[in-house]
């Protein structure tokens, strides 16, 4: 298996020039979203491969300083399979991220929810999804304060994938949910 990094440029308008830097280890990583900190620097959210203790794919968060610099790498390990494909600054500090968890080999994936603070430390993780495969593939600030989620789903209707929104509240409580299609 070939080593897949993440790349992050910056196209930061103000900078005299960009930089170029890869991030990742000896297995498979992935780089799926970024999102500027409050002090210029970059929060990269994906999955990888090469860290954890069980050789499955898990969040993988790495925070970088206005010019690339590593500042802390957090793996999130909670299931059997864990992606992060969207983040967004949280309202209230920290970040939220969003992705599909599957917690074990027999299970299909749920929609995946967990916020960050400034330091990479889980304050709380969600799932939300039915019996078949759930995935989060964006997340904003709702005007209230909470989320929504917005992704796909097989567990309602006919079985078929659907679009599936999530609405939480600040704290990532489920307030509602609503299928779109088949």
């Amino acid at each position: 298996m070939g080593v897949v990094a993440f790349v992050c440029l910056s196209l930061a308008l103000q900078a005299q020039g960009g930089w170029e830097l890869y991030y990742g280890g000896t297995a498979e990583d992935y780089g799926e979203a970024v999102v500027q900190t409050r002090d210029h620097g970059f929060l990269i959210a994906g999955y990888s491969e090469s860290f954890g203790d069980d050789n499955d794919l898990d969040v993988y968060l790495i925070r970088t300083d206005v010019d690339g610099e590593v500042v802390w790498m957090k793996v999130v390990d909670e299931g059997w399979v864990e992606h992060a494909f969207d983040i967004v600054a949280a309202p209230d500090g920290g970040y939220v991220v969003v992705g599909d968890i599957v917690p074990d080999a027999a299970t299909p994936s749920d929609m995946y929810m967990l916020k960050v603070d400034e330091r990479g430390e889980v304050l709380w993780s969600r799932q939300f999804g039915g019996a078949g495969t759930d995935q989060a593939f964006a997340v904003t600030v709702a005007p209230d304060g909470g989320y929504l989620l917005a992704g796909r789903s097989n567990s309602f209707g006919t079985g078929q994938d659907d679009i599936y929104i999530v609405k939480t509240d600040a704290e990532g409580n489920f307030q509602w949910d609503q299928v779109f299609g088949g």
